[in-house]
């Protein structure tokens, strides 16, 4: 069983929730690599910039601000969980899955950030 036919089973995710829910799972993806990669940047303003590398292979700003797509893809992600009684956790490393949805009693007491990989709902 895949983890689209588990959601949509155990926490009656339509499959466009689904769709949207994984939209928003691939953006946080990329963010967080180009984030790892130093492709963006957020300054002490908490505004993220755009970098490029350049001739010589160091990371220069090329653009004032981008948008953040990081919080718009979180309130995306979190608006359509809430409709289904789901809470939402990112997780940023670029190594593994971006996005899980759960319900507070699927964690039995523990904190998300220690329980996310077996308790969670991988969303990808």
């Amino acid at each position: 069983m895949t983890n689209r036919s588990r959601a949509m089973q155990r926490h009656g995710l339509t499959d466009y929730a689904w769709r949207k829910l994984r939209e928003a799972e691939r953006t946080l993806h990329y963010w967080g690599e180009a984030e790892c990669n130093g492709q963006i940047q957020t300054h002490d303003d908490g505004i993220p910039h755009l970098y490029r590398l350049d001739r010589r292979g160091s990371y220069t700003i090329h653009s004032k601000q981008i948008p953040d797509q990081e919080d718009l893809a979180l309130k995306e992600a979190r608006r359509i969980a809430d409709r289904y009684g789901l809470l939402v956790y990112y997780q940023s490393d670029p190594r593994g899955c971006a996005l899980y949805v759960y319900r507070p009693e699927d964690l039995n007491g523990s904190p998300i950030e220690s329980v996310y990989p077996t308790q969670a709902l991988a969303i990808c």
